[in-house]
């Protein structure tokens, strides 16, 4: 038990773009215990020039995986945004999480939305 650098492990592994938050230890059995927080993607989106990312439910930007994908609304025309949210982007962000968060808890919403344009002038427009 004393080669294994637990803090080392949960550092390693909390540093995978798609973990939240990982704790690792030993219980009085010695038996090692993993608890991994994923982050979770609310919403996927294309942007203007046609490069594609999740959002996750803490507002952050999630890549793509190549060993899955999730069952969101599409969120298309988002402005290209290189690096950190500013304000307006900021802004833009939690609006596409409510409108996705309200449109995944409503079955007759999923259904009859496929897509959500994001508009210059800061509405949306919903494509069935």
């Amino acid at each position: 038990l004393d080669m294994i650098d637990l803090h080392e492990l949960e550092v390693e592994i909390a540093q995978n773009t798609w973990v939240r938050k990982a704790e690792l230890f030993f219980d009085n059995n010695l038996v090692l215990h993993v608890n991994v927080i994923e982050k979770e993607p609310v919403a996927r989106v294309f942007t203007e020039n046609g490069s594609s990312f999740y959002i996750d439910s803490s507002g952050g930007r999630l890549p793509l995986s190549d060993k899955m994908s999730v069952n969101l609304r599409v969120f298309t025309s988002f402005p290209e945004v290189n690096g950190v949210w500013n304000s307006k982007d900021s802004a833009l962000v939690q609006d596409v999480k409510k409108i996705s968060g309200y449109v995944l808890h409503d079955e007759f919403w999923m259904a009859q939305v496929a897509q959500i344009s994001c508009e210059k002038d800061g509405s949306f427009e919903l494509v069935p």
